[in-house]
């Protein structure tokens, strides 16, 4: 897979692509420190100061939840964002798009080319 067919799939997709991978965290405590804004802005490449306004866009699509908890390793508590149960039904990216999509979130056999 090519890098310009990977940066296809638009930032928000990749945010929910990258959340796609911490399944029932409204259950837990403490969340990974993975799911704190710096860490999905770094594993998505999207630039920590745009990601909130993304963020906010999924918290009223009701795809993702935000919840101020303990985060694993740090002293006080901060927002951690997952999934919410309604976004795994979400609408998956058709055409070209849908190959990569399945691609990434391990949903193919073969490996990605």
């Amino acid at each position: 897979m090519s890098l310009e067919e990977l940066t296809s799939l638009t930032s928000k997709d990749r945010i929910l692509l990258y959340l796609s991978d911490y399944q029932n965290m409204e259950e837990r405590y403490e969340l990974p420190a993975d799911l704190v804004q710096q860490a999905i802005a770094f594993a998505t490449g999207v630039q920590r100061k745009h990601l909130s306004q993304y963020l906010d866009d999924l918290i009223k699509d009701a795809l993702v939840t935000e919840r101020k908890a303990h985060i694993q390793g740090m002293k006080q508590r901060m927002n951690g964002y997952y999934l919410t149960t309604g976004a795994t039904q979400r609408r998956r990216p058709s055409g070209p798009e849908s190959r990569m999509w399945s691609c990434l979130s391990g949903l193919t056999g073969s490996p990605c080319r």
